[in-house]
C-alpha cells in the first residue's frame, strides 16, 4: 500500500533529514579533531553532539523509507531506532 503525504509531513521529514544530515556532519567534524589535539573533550562533545540529533533519527529514517518504498516505518523498530527520552509524537510512525 503506497502512502500518501501531506505537505505537512514532508516539509517535517525533509527539516528533521536535513536536521540529522547536518548534526552528524558536524559531529564526525568535532570527533575528528580528536585525532590533531588528543584531547578527550573533542570525543565527549562530538559523541554529545551526534546524541542531540539522535530522537530525529527514526523521523528521518521513516521519511527516507517512506519516498522510496512507500511504506510506513513499522512502529516496533521506529521505538527500537528512537531514544529513550524519544516521546515526542511522530507522523512517520505506523
Amino acid at each position: 500500500m503506497a502512502e500518501t503525504l501531506e505537505i505537512v509531513d514532508y516539509i517535517q521529514g525533509t527539516f528533521s533529514l536535513l536536521f540529522v544530515i547536518i548534526s552528524l556532519i558536524i559531529g564526525i567534524t568535532i570527533l575528528l579533531k580528536f585525532f590533531n589535539y588528543k584531547r578527550r573533550i573533542y570525543i565527549l562533545m562530538g559523541l554529545s553532539w551526534i546524541g542531540l540529533a539522535s530522537p530525529w533519527f527514526p523521523d528521518s529514517i521513516s521519511y527516507i523509507i517512506i519516498l522510496f518504498g512507500g511504506a510506513r516505518l513499522p512502529i516496533g523498530i521506529y521505538l527500537i531506532l528512537s531514544s529513550p527520552q524519544g516521546q515526542k509524537s511522530s507522523l512517520f510512525c505506523a
